[in-house]
């Protein structure tokens, strides 16, 4: 257990390799699936059978960490562009394959763009870290404690430009609407052709009237499982996680 801002974190390795060491895996027939990682080939799984021929690296398993039971899903590899590694809160159940945790059986993994449940998880219940770069654009969310926010960034490095953003919320909790994270937002232009007054942007130092609302947000607990289908309050603005068009987000040549 370390702790940041002093908020306490669990070893949650967020690595995108299997279980932490010393974690043991739940025993579940319905509870583990590995596919195109290292020493498997296509699916392998406890899915009587099932078969799937995309080669996208995939480990889905239950592990128990500090005495609590997880879900533990890791999609693709650093490098091949994608990579995301996901512990939620909870179990799943012996007699059906219906994840009973905190993303709840409100959730649409059966049709994940048109289903509802996108968004209803708690976040208390949720540790994870994405990552997507194509060389030269580098995208990372990063929530590596339960009761804490998370960290965006985002980097750019071409022959032409340079940018760096970041705001590093986790020392902000889901009650705590009052608190703005700190924001890193750097531009310096490279190419040969840059404007010599206009080579560098610093929002810290270069903004006149700043006005920073991140990470001012909070999760009140709903009624389903551990606290999802909870609602979120924001300082200012809003968003309707269950009208987002999800099928903007699909690539149909990674996904055919």
């Amino acid at each position: 257990m370390v702790l940041l801002g002093g908020i306490a974190r669990a070893e949650f390795p967020l690595d995108f390799n299997g279980h932490p060491d010393g974690a043991p895996a739940i025993n579940n027939s319905w509870a583990s699936s590995t596919c195109n990682r290292d020493g498997f080939g296509p699916c392998s799984s406890g899915f009587a059978g099932y078969n799937d021929n995309d080669p996208t690296p995939f480990l889905y398993e239950t592990v128990n960490i500090d005495g609590t039971d997880y879900v533990h899903v890791v999609i693709g590899d650093p490098s091949q562009g994608f990579a995301q590694d996901t512990y939620v809160e909870g179990a799943v159940s012996s007699i059906t394959p219906a994840a009973a945790n905190a993303a709840h059986g409100f959730n649409s993994g059966i049709d994940p763009l048109n289903g509802g449940g996108n968004g209803s998880g708690n976040p208390e219940k949720v540790v994870m870290r994405q990552l997507v770069s194509d060389g030269e654009v580098t995208i990372e969310f990063l929530k590596d404690a339960l009761s804490s926010k998370p960290k965006i960034s985002q980097t750019v490095t071409t022959p032409e430009v340079t940018a760096v953003f970041e705001t590093d919320m986790r020392s902000i909790d889901y009650k705590d609407i009052s608190t703005a994270a700190p924001i890193i937002n750097t531009v310096s232009l490279t190419g040969p052709n840059a404007p010599e007054d206009m080579v560098d942007f610093n929002v810290g130092t270069g903004s006149q009237n700043g006005h920073i609302t991140a990470g001012r947000y909070t999760y009140t607990p709903g009624p389903g499982t551990l606290g999802s289908e909870g609602s979120y309050t924001y300082w200012e603005g809003d968003v309707n996680v269950e009208g987002v068009d999800w099928s903007a987000f699909r690539d149909p040549a990674q996904n055919p």
